[in-house]
């Protein structure tokens, strides 16, 4: 299958070779909807890269490959002064280059990707995107430990009980639930205790 390397970058492009060439160069003179797009492009591909469903292993060839992908990802969702809509779409394309290769991506990557996502949270514009992502990647069959990312969502299930958005609490509740399933051993009796909480306050 072909892969492709795009740099959504401001910075140098990243280039690799494969079946056939793609380089997708974004700078600040490019419009966000050329970054939009090559981010989808990111989430595609590294679908065809793997399937962890079927099985979890991994040809140390691609590592070139899935290095550009997720750099060029992780690149953009780091950006706090960037348009919603590749914020949006940063989000969707590191949270699935973790689904997919959480198991052998460097750890640090994969630490600070969850510490953004959590960020994405507390802002209103990005709290579903950030929601979904954190349910893509507690849904993967790698099995990321998520027990310390569970624990500081409460404050997002709150925060959701008290909107009028029914898409939003319905997300929230998919979300907890697969975080629940993902790291349920892990979590502290505390985390259960807070929920609880919560929704005798919802009542």
């Amino acid at each position: 299958y072909p892969l492709c390397a795009l740099a959504v970058s401001d910075e140098r492009p990243v280039s690799t070779q494969s079946t056939w060439d793609c380089k997708v160069y974004i700078n600040g003179h490019v419009q966000h909807q050329s970054k939009t797009h090559a981010l989808l492009v990111i989430s595609q591909l590294i679908k065809t890269m793997r399937d962890p469903a079927i099985s979890r292993k991994y040809d140390e060839r691609h590592t070139q490959y899935l290095n550009a992908l997720f750099e060029a990802a992780f690149g953009q969702l780091k950006i706090k002064d960037i348009e919603q809509e590749v914020k949006q779409a940063a989000i969707a394309a590191a949270a699935d280059c973790l689904a997919y290769f959480g198991d052998v991506l460097d750890p640090k990557g994969v630490d600070d990707t969850l510490t953004i996502i959590l960020q994405r949270l507390d802002n209103e514009h990005t709290q579903d995107k950030a929601l979904q992502a954190l349910d893509t990647i507690a849904k993967s069959p790698l099995h990321i430990d998520l027990s310390k990312v569970a624990a500081k969502v409460i404050p997002t299930v709150k925060h959701s009980m008290a909107k009028q958005s029914q898409g939003l609490r319905h997300q929230t509740m998919i979300t907890l639930i697969s975080l629940i399933r993902n790291s349920g051993k892990q979590l502290e009796r505390m985390f259960y205790l807070n929920l609880l909480g919560l929704f005798n306050i919802c009542k």
